[in-house]
């Protein structure tokens, strides 16, 4: 019965992120074992520091352009050059912008760690209903119900055949002799009466006239 109940388990989860300093990882980490029992542990590192060198590299090199795009614009001899000037211009500061919010995304990376923590806490409901089960008490209850479905038919025969049955006796043979009275009054009165054709009297034919 325990192996059983270990099988069925509810099981409520919630899942906390934490952002934690680089320099206070492991004292977060301990802090986090502390306060329960651990299940099991996962830790994934990401290298952004040559990311950041990249992407650093790579706006310096933008920017620069952006810096040449504006002094050809200012010196552009046609406006059909000038045009063509804006377009790049427009395209180098929306990937400067683009390339700026991921170099953020990755700094706040390097600089603050991310902890992704479940708590759970087991209900084992079919352990607990089987602790409160007692087989013994089961069955004191079932002879109980059984001897009182006994008792109450016992009760119910007795009663019968001390109350019902006499009377159901007696109104039975009275209903038997007034039957029997009834039938023997009927055969007097009818053996005095003749009996009935049921197609009545035949009228005689008469002879029908000579011409």
């Amino acid at each position: 019965m325990n192996n059983l109940a270990k099988v069925f388990v509810f099981k409520i989860v919630a899942t906390v992120t934490y952002r934690i300093p680089v320099a206070r990882w492991e004292e977060a980490l301990d802090a986090i074992r502390r306060l329960g029992t651990e299940q099991g542990e996962s830790t994934q590192a990401v290298e952004v520091t040559g990311q950041l060198v990249d992407l650093d590299a790579r706006i310096r090199n933008l920017k620069a352009s952006e810096a040449a795009l504006v002094g050809y614009a200012a010196n552009a001899p046609k406006i059909s050059d000038l045009l063509e000037i804006e377009g790049r211009l427009t395209d180098t500061r929306g990937e400067i912008e683009r390339l700026t919010s991921e170099q953020a995304a990755l700094s706040d990376k390097a600089a603050l760690a991310t902890l992704t923590v479940s708590f759970g806490t087991e209900v084992v409901a079919v352990t607990e209903a089987a602790a409160k089960w007692d087989p013994a008490a089961e069955v004191d209850r079932a002879t109980a119900i059984l001897l009182g479905f006994g008792q109450g038919l016992a009760s119910f025969l007795i009663l019968f055949t001390i109350v019902w049955l006499p009377i159901l006796v007696g109104i039975g043979v009275v209903v038997a002799i007034g039957l029997v009275i009834a039938r023997r009054l009927g055969l007097r009165r009818g053996g005095g009466l003749p009996p009935i054709d049921p197609l009545g009297p035949i009228a005689p034919s008469t002879p029908a006239p000579e011409g």
